[in-house]
């Protein structure tokens, strides 16, 4: 009795449609990790323009006021 080795071409076309939805949804899921990095990397630039710019306020305040205490003790 010989093999039954016949192929169902819907069988093959699932499989295609499956391996095509699968690469579809990688493709998708890169973009969206792609976009999510280009946002972290614009949030932590953002972060750190913040971060710098309060600091020099923070330093202008402090020497301000130094200068006025010394200018006071004077």
């Amino acid at each position: 009795m010989a093999a039954d080795h016949s192929i169902d071409l819907q069988d093959v076309r699932d499989e295609i449609d499956r391996s095509l939805e699968h690469y579809a949804s990688d493709a998708a899921l890169n973009k969206e990790i792609g976009r999510l990095e280009t946002k972290i990397s614009d949030t932590k630039n953002e972060i750190i323009t913040w971060v710098v710019g309060t600091g020099i306020a923070v330093g202008a305040v402090i020497v301000g006021a130094v200068a006025i205490l010394l200018n006071v003790i004077d």
